[in-house]
């Protein structure tokens, strides 16, 4: 049986759609292979002892940086692997030392950021180690061509879509007692998953399309799940989350916008049950980029469409007239429009049974497969 040494900073208890990859990554592998982890996490989360783990730190950066590199080269001592994953491309220098020690071929995934961060350091040290590697998987054709601008052979580049988890067939009513403490009660609901950062565009959501909605629908509750990015690689300096809630304040939208900070699986999949859109907002920002959008397919498993701006790796994420809408970046009329119309059900209304059906090309079998494919070659 083939050892794989996986290496990464994004892994629970972080939460995030990074980490929700490579987890499942992880799961995965293990079954048909030996498996062994660099990372900070614990046995609970894994759920079995047998599993060979060679603890990092999460924050701060520098240090998690000393102890990933040290731990992955007694990694490659200690475990001997056939094959290194590095994570992202944090990793990829730790992942790549390990690899010439060790003499195994190394893969990394990159998810679109980490090509581009706007850090001297990283750019030296690390996007040359990317280059390196034997394979890299991209999350997004968007994140492919990022990876081509910054110079890695465009035949070592593979995409791979994240997946998701297909959802047992479940109605509002299976989750009653889980909403039951956020007072929601039959209120038309939109919702938005993931860490609260500028990129994300939840500030200029806001702002230039909720009042509109509001005056249309009065009772709508903008359902805001996430929190600030706190172990970002480019973390905010000011908190995303009070800027946003200053401007809920100063608009009078309280009654409408509820944040919930993060929830736990069981939570979210009660709040997909109940929405009925699906908002995506991505806005240009610099040194940032929003590399597929996990999320959007998570939504679509639940039959919840998704209005999103065709920006990034989001429009390989959402497939318009099928599992939501793609409307120019920044056209928040149109944004506004999409949503209301599918609050109101009208004529070209998304049926749930198309975004599920969309959702499914995405399940954690059909990436693991490609995955294997891509190892069978090294």
């Amino acid at each position: 049986m083939k050892k794989i040494l996986l290496i990464t900073r994004n892994f629970p208890p972080l939460t995030g759609g990074m980490e929700k990859l490579f987890f499942n990554v992880y799961l995965g592998l293990r079954d048909n292979f030996q498996t062994a982890l660099v990372a900070q996490t614990d046995r609970e989360i894994l759920g079995r002892d047998e599993d060979r783990i060679f603890y990092t730190n999460h924050s701060p950066l520098w240090l998690f940086l000393i102890v990933s590199f040290y731990q992955s080269i007694k990694a490659a001592f200690i475990f001997k692997p056939d094959i290194i994953i590095s994570g992202s491309g944090l990793t990829s220098l730790a992942a790549k030392v390990a690899g010439l020690l060790s003499g195994a071929p190394v893969v990394t995934l990159v998810h679109g950021l980490d090509l581009i961060v706007d850090n001297k350091f990283y750019q030296a040290l690390f996007i040359p180690a990317i280059r390196s590697c034997d394979a890299v998987i991209v999350n997004s054709r968007n994140t492919q061509q990022l990876a081509i601008e910054a110079n890695i052979n465009k035949k070592k580049i593979s995409i791979i879509h994240p997946g998701v988890t297909i959802p047992e067939n479940k109605n509002k009513g299976d989750y009653e007692y889980l909403l039951s403490r956020f007072s929601i009660g039959s209120r038309p609901v939109i919702i938005s998953v993931g860490r609260l950062t500028k990129r994300k565009g939840i500030a200029e959501f806001i702002e230039n399309s909720l009042p509109d909605i509001v005056k249309k629908i009065p009772d709508i509750l903008f359902v805001v799940v996430g929190e600030d990015a706190i172990n970002a690689i480019n973390k905010n300096k000011e908190s995303e989350k009070y800027r946003i809630k200053g401007i809920v304040a100063s608009m009078h939208l309280e009654g409408n916008v509820l944040f919930t900070g993060f929830l736990s699986d069981i939570e979210l999949q009660a709040f997909y049950a109940i929405a009925q859109v699906f908002i995506f907002p991505v806005i240009p920002t610099d040194h940032d980029v929003e590399g597929f959008g996990m999320v959007a397919i998570e939504a679509a498993a639940y039959g919840v469409p998704t209005v999103a701006f065709a920006k990034g790796g989001v429009v390989d994420a959402v497939k318009h007239g099928t599992s939501g809408f793609l409307v120019e970046p920044m056209e928040y009329t149109a944004f506004t429009e999409k949503v209301i119309q599918l609050l109101l059900s009208r004529s070209d209304y998304i049926e749930k049974e198309q975004c599920k059906q969309f959702a499914k090309k995405f399940s954690w079998n059909n990436y693991l497969e490609k995955l294997d494919r891509l190892l069978s070659y090294l």
